[in-house]
Order: structure tokens, then sequence, then C-alpha cells
């Protein structure tokens, strides 16, 4: 009984030095593992709101990285037609140990830039019937902050999804018309965004 005790003794002890020495090997593997320091990726769930994201993230050390995005905006809403564009760098904190960026779950301070031109045509009052249109500037800066998390997959192809709050304070300047027809408060003040991104590690 005794000798039997320590054969199972002997044997979990192995089993036990087996599986936490592959537990650091693996964890080891993981930090030797270097990755691409550059991406190139395009975000997959604007354009079904009539933007075009692009952006591109360089790994400046083991857990920060710059990254720069650029966009542009055509779309309707209520008789308003919006067509520009803006930048947003962020600087993003990759907060796993156990992995370098840009791999992992992050945080980013964002700021964001737009400048966009706005126009639609709006029926006149009873008194004086017909048509007229409005047309207008809006430039807006501001900033927030994401959340986020990006693999890599065959050390080449990225995924990533993220999101956050960003504040945007307007500029905006009457062309030709009346302001009430023009509706700058779709992009400006408090607004979320996020999206879904796909790219390619060099």
């Amino acid at each position: 009984m005794k000798k039997l005790f320590k054969n199972c003794l002997s044997l979990a002890v192995l089993l036990s030095a087996l599986f936490f020495g592959n537990q650091t090997a693996s964890a080891q593997r993981i930090q030797d593992y270097t990755y691409p320091n550059n991406i190139v990726k395009f975000n997959l769930l604007t354009p079904a709101f009539g933007e075009i994201e692009g952006s591109y993230e360089r790994v400046l050390s083991k857990h920060v990285t710059f990254q720069i995005t650029a966009f542009y905006n055509i779309m309707e809403r209520k008789n308003n037609k919006f067509d520009g564009y803006g930048v947003m760098p962020e600087i993003r904190y990759y907060l796993f140990n156990y992995t370098e960026a840009p791999v992992g779950l992050y945080i980013a301070p964002v700021f964001l830039y737009q400048k966009m031109s706005m126009s639609g045509d709006f029926n006149n009052t009873d008194a004086n019937p017909g048509k007229h249109q409005s047309q207008g500037e809006l430039n807006t800066t501001g900033g927030g902050a994401f959340i986020g998390y990006q693999t890599l997959i065959a050390n080449k192809l990225s995924l990533g999804i993220y999101g956050g709050p960003v504040y945007n304070q307007k500029d905006f300047k009457l062309n030709k018309g009346y302001e009430s027809d023009l509706h700058p408060e779709y992009f400006t003040d408090w607004k979320i965004r996020g999206g879904i991104t796909a790219g390619w590690a060099f």
C-alpha cells in the first residue's frame, strides 16, 4: 500500500512538473515570438454608414503603438447631403504582459478632426411656393478614448474590434440658405465610434 502511494505521488509530481514546464515554455515562446511592426487595415463596418475608413498602425515599443486613421464620408440624412473627410491619430497601449503589441487588449486616447460640406434642397413656406437650397461647411475637432482587441492570424492577417466615446466641437459656417435646414449635430457633441477591422501585417 505504501509502495502504491509512493508510486502515485511520484507520478503526480512528474505530471505536475511536465505541465508547469510546458506552460512556462509556451509562455516563453509567446514572449520570444516577434510580431510584425506595421499593419495596414480597413474598417469593415463603416461602409454600411456611408464611410470608408483605413488605418496604418506602427509598433513603437513592447506595449505601445501609434495609429493614424483617415476616413471619407458621403451620406444623406433628413435631406442633408454630407461630403467630407477626417483624420484620427491615436496612441494604443496594449495591456497584456504575456504578449506584445500589436496583439491583445488595448486602450487608446484619440484625437479627431473632420471637415465636411453640407447641402440640401428644401421646400419654401406656403407664402413663397417652390424650393430653395441651403449649404454650409462644418469643421469639428475633438477627442475621446477607445478600448479594443486585435489579433494576428498566421502572423499576417490582422483582425480587430474597437469602440468608445468621442466628443466633437463644431465650427459651422452657413454659405447659403437657412441654418435651420441643416443638421451639423449628426457629427458634433458626444458620439460612439467603433468598428471591426481587417488588414495585413508586415
